[in-house]
């Protein structure tokens, strides 16, 4: 036996010595240690002339890191180190980071950033380098338990590629807890389980008198953050999980929140709602042509891309250039002339015009809006208006479904309460359809609003909000027929 292992150390010796190579290059396969070859040190160079630093993850996709985006806000350049056992490192103490980077300033290669979320505190960054051939980890598959041993993996203090060892505490919705020491330079780095598997990228810790408690966000997060492809996360199996799901990924501003909005309803409103603004104020047919050429600059893919992605960037409460790029499409195409803005005024100025449109003659985009808001708080008790900060807060805490009514077996109302930031309650009445296996929000049409239970809240419909657009588009027009030209 014992001539027989000799035999195998000598042939692993002969192939290459694999196992004498992996603790070479940073410990053994499948290990804690192992994942650090994994984890890159990011750079953030500020206009300011400070320089931050932080962990990040490479992905399998070419150049692709995963990492926080607290380590990459406001970064003028950023630039990426690559684990190198033959490098130097030190403590602070010795020159610590700083010393670190001028020695390897060779080394370093440029990165940006490619997609980020506020909300989850992630941002996917890329690497200007070939990264096909540096190891990369093997996702965890099952959910971690409390009391699972895990590694935290970054450049806490300076100490680059460290390691700190601790528990999961526990596994909340969207967070894993754990004691293995956090601090400033561990944010974007993996948590790693006992075999070097990916458990969640380290994002914050609790500050303040509370120690040992830091929090990561769980790879199937991440995964889901990364792929805007990917298998949704969201549960649509039910009416009841599929309101509770898209609560859920509305607060994160999940790409994946299409069919929590109606969004097909929406296009379709879109198409209807011009229609009907067409009837009442009647164009003659050079500007209705003219209108027509400015709302189809974009496709309905084209346009419910870019609605899930507005509604985003509203929850997220970050600047969203939608709006001045689809304008900028429609100037292309069809630009205001002064001609045409007064042709229109003429048309709307007239008596029979006038008394069709009614009230619309005089009432402002902002009126008309904040009318719609009314109706909203009226029909539901929301009391947020207009605010994606404040619905999210409104969100966080609290949301519940305490009622589902099947129609049918395709057809489902739901009850849903919650809390507005002031803290008083709000029910809304949600139609859900089940399409193709799965439950989508729908603006329910006039037959179906009758099946709606009797001392729920009124839900809004899908003509309700035909006539709002209706009356935006109206009031729309005619506001830009009114805007004095650029001289």
């Amino acid at each position: 036996m014992r001539a027989a292992a000799l035999a195998a150390v000598a042939l692993l010796v002969a192939c290459g010595a694999p196992v004498a190579e992996s603790r070479r290059q940073g410990g053994a396969v499948g290990s804690p240690s192992a994942a650090r070859r994994s984890v890159v040190v990011i750079i953030a160079h500020r206009s300011d002339g400070k320089t931050g630093f932080g962990a990040g993850v490479l992905l399998q996709a070419n150049g692709d890191i995963i990492t926080n985006r607290h380590v990459v806000e406001g970064a003028s350049s950023l630039g990426v180190l690559f684990y190198d056992p033959k490098q130097r490192s030190y403590a602070a103490e010795d020159g610590g980071l700083g010393r670190y980077l001028f020695e390897n300033e060779a080394a370093v290669r440029p990165a940006e950033v490619v997609r980020d979320s506020v909300l989850l505190d992630m941002a996917l960054v890329h690497v200007d380098a070939d990264t096909t051939k540096l190891p990369k980890l093997a996702d965890r598959e099952t959910p971690v338990e409390p009391g699972e041993q895990v590694y935290a993996i970054g450049h806490p203090g300076e100490s680059v590629w460290s390691i700190t060892q601790g528990l999961v505490s526990a596994v909340h919705h969207g967070l894993v807890q754990t004691d293995a020491a956090i601090s400033f330079g561990n944010s974007g780095g993996p948590l790693v389980d006992a075999d070097g598997k990916l458990v969640g990228i380290n994002t914050s810790r609790l500050l303040g008198d509370v120690h040992g408690v830091g929090f990561a966000r769980p790879v199937a997060l991440m995964r889901s953050f990364i792929d805007d492809s990917a298998e949704a996360e969201i549960d649509l199996s039910s009416p009841t999980a599929a309101s509770i799901a898209c609560t859920r990924a509305i607060e994160i501003a999940s790409p994946r929140v299409k069919p929590c909005l109606a969004a097909d309803d929406l296009w379709e409103i879109r198409g209807v709602s011009m229609e009907q603004a067409f009837e009442v104020v009647q164009l003659p047919a050079p500007a209705r042509d003219f209108v027509v050429a400015r709302t189809s600059v974009q496709t309905r893919d084209e346009w419910l891309q870019d609605y899930v992605r507005s509604i985003q960037h509203y929850v997220a409460n970050t600047y969203d250039d939608h709006d001045d790029k689809v304008k900028a499409l429609a100037d292309s195409k069809a630009p205001w002339t002064p001609a045409m803005k007064r042709q229109i005024l003429r048309h709307f100025e007239r008596g029979d015009v006038k008394a069709r449109i009614g009230r619309l003659f005089s009432v402002t985009l902002r009126e008309l809006h904040d009318e719609a808001i009314g109706y909203e708080q009226r029909r539901t008790g929301k009391n947020y208006g207009d605010d994606g900060v404040a619905m999210r807060k409104s969100i966080r805490m609290g949301v519940r479904v305490d009622d589902t009514v099947m129609v049918d077996d395709d057809h489902a109302w739901v009850l849903s309460s919650g809390r507005n930031p002031d803290g008083s309650l709000y029910r809304d009445t949600e139609y859900w359809v089940r399409t193709a296996g799965v439950w989508m929000l729908r603006l329910p049409r006039p037959s179906e609003i009758a099946t709606s239970p009797a001392g729920w809240p009124r839900p809004e419909s899908f003509a309700d909000r035909v006539r709002f657009a209706r009356d935006m588009k109206i009031v729309w027009l005619l506001a830009q027929a009114r805007e004095p030209d650029a001289s």
